[in-house]
């Protein structure tokens, strides 16, 4: 080999090492550009991606309930359980309801309601009446004045024991419900409930109760039927502890108000002729908290002529 084949070669490998040289520093020079755009471009958000795609966003977090979350001072209870917005029209159904719906409602049947004060009637009304009560109608009977009237009353008298209590009625032997039969009466007033104020039950009280309605409206169905209701009893007698109380009063005439309802008949307030203003008997009125005087016993007879129905009413 000559000294000119021997320098070619020098001068090749000297071209490939600076060649190799160039592409190293170009290789680095690219490195130092191309890794950090890569740490804070496409290669780190595909790994947020992935770590957001495990946790739900903000939107989707279940929001937490009623018992979690009290409600701000200024809301209302109950807000959160109406619509925050009314259906659109997208839900077929109008905003506001139709105007003859709300004429209907208007126009509907009256509430139940105890029989009104009207003109007042003698004595004589009461001539094909029946009264059907306890110790207080006993009193009722002494102190009125009213003859030629039919009473069924002893004391003690329930809805259990006017099926089985006897009675003289035309020369028989009849409990209050048997003797309705016998008597066919054109008026019933009824005043039932002292007694049984202690009962837990004022459904079982008023089904035995409608047999009483039921019994008389068979014996005659144009009888006048009139539930009276109970009458209150005094302050002391009310602060006494006991089952006799105004509370179980009002419970149990509350009761007899929809019986009269359910059974079509007349609901006579009485109670509203001898309470005082806190709707308790007052003292005067009262010899024992529970009974009444002779004068109470007239204005209780009194209630009753002036709070009659006709028949068409009836």
């Amino acid at each position: 080999m000559d000294k000119r084949d021997r320098a070619r070669r020098r001068q090749l490998a000297v071209r490939r090492v600076v060649v190799s040289a160039i592409w190293a520093i170009t290789l680095f020079s690219l490195t130092l550009i191309i890794v950090p755009a890569a740490l804070s471009g496409s290669g780190f958000a595909f790994g947020r991606a992935a770590r957001e795609t495990q946790r739900p966003a903000a939107s989707a977090r279940p929001t937490a309930g009623p018992q979690e979350t009290p409600a701000a001072p200024s809301e209302t209870p109950g807000a959160e359980e109406e619509p925050a917005t009314s259906p659109g029209a997208e839900a077929g159904e109008p905003e506001t309801a139709p105007e003859e719906d709300a004429g209907e409602a208007e126009s509907g049947p009256e509430a139940f309601a105890p029989v009104p004060q009207s003109e007042a009637v003698g004595d004589e009304y009461f001539k094909d009446a029946v009264f059907i009560g306890n110790s207080r109608t006993q009193g009722l009977r002494l102190y009125s004045g009213l003859k030629d009237t039919t009473w069924l009353c002893s004391v003690g008298l329930n809805v259990e024991t006017v099926y089985t209590d006897r009675f003289s009625v035309n020369g028989k032997e009849l409990s209050a419900v048997d003797a309705l039969a016998e008597l066919a009466p054109g008026k019933l007033y009824i005043m039932l409930g002292l007694n049984e104020l202690g009962w837990k039950s004022t459904d079982l009280f008023a089904e035995k109760y409608g047999g009483i309605i039921d019994a008389a409206l068979a014996a005659n169905p144009d009888c006048v039927v009139y539930v009276q209701s109970i009458l209150p009893v005094s302050a002391g007698q009310d602060a006494a502890g006991t089952w006799c109380n105004n509370s179980n009063v009002n419970k149990f005439n509350s009761r007899l108000m929809l019986l009269a309802e359910e059974k079509g008949v007349n609901y006579l307030n009485v109670a509203s002729a001898v309470a005082g203003e806190d709707g308790r008997l007052p003292g005067g009125s009262t010899p024992d908290g529970i009974h009444l005087t002779p004068n109470c016993c007239v204005d209780w007879l009194n209630y009753l002529k002036t709070h009659t129905v006709t028949e068409d009413e009836a």
